[in-house]
C-alpha cells in the first residue's frame, strides 16, 4: 500500500527517508484506503523518533466483527497489522512488532494495541 500511495502523490520509496516521511506517507495511505469507519476506530502514537504504536478502540476491530459472525473467531490470525507490516517491508524500511502477533489480540487478551519499531533508513 503505501509503496502505491508514495507513487500516487509523486513520491519514490527514496523520498521516504525519515520517521517522519513515513509517518505522514502512512497516515495519508491508511486515511485513503480504509473507510472513515474503520480510520476513525484505530489510533496511533508516536512515542519516539522509531516507533509508531497502535491501539483498536474496544471492540471496534472491523476484522473481528466478521470473524464473530462467521464464527471463526477462535481461529482467526490478525491479518490487519501484519498488512501494514508487509506496507512498510515492501518500502524496505526494517520493522519490529510488539507483541509479535500470531493470532488475535483482542479476542486473547481483551484489547488490541502494539508497537512498531522502525529501522532501516537512517534513523
Amino acid at each position: 500500500m503505501s509503496y502505491h500511495v508514495a507513487r500516487e502523490l509523486g513520491l519514490d520509496k527514496d523520498d521516504i527517508t525519515s520517521f517522519e516521511d513515513l509517518r505522514s506517507l502512512m497516515l495519508v495511505g491508511l486515511e485513503m484506503t480504509l473507510p472513515h469507519s474503520v480510520f476513525s476506530r484505530i489510533h496511533f502514537h508516536y512515542p519516539g523518533r522509531d516507533a509508531m504504536s497502535w491501539e483498536w478502540e474496544e471492540g471496534e476491530c472491523f476484522a473481528s466483527k466478521g470473524m464473530k459472525r462467521t464464527g471463526i473467531i477462535d481461529e482467526y490470525s490478525c491479518g490487519v497489522m501484519y498488512r501494514i507490516e508487509c506496507w512498510l517491508r515492501s518500502m524496505s524500511v526494517g520493522c519490529e512488532t510488539d507483541p509479535v502477533i500470531t493470532g488475535y489480540l483482542m479476542h486473547e487478551t481483551g484489547a488490541c494495541h502494539g508497537e512498531i519499531r522502525i529501522s532501516g533508513f537512517g534513523l
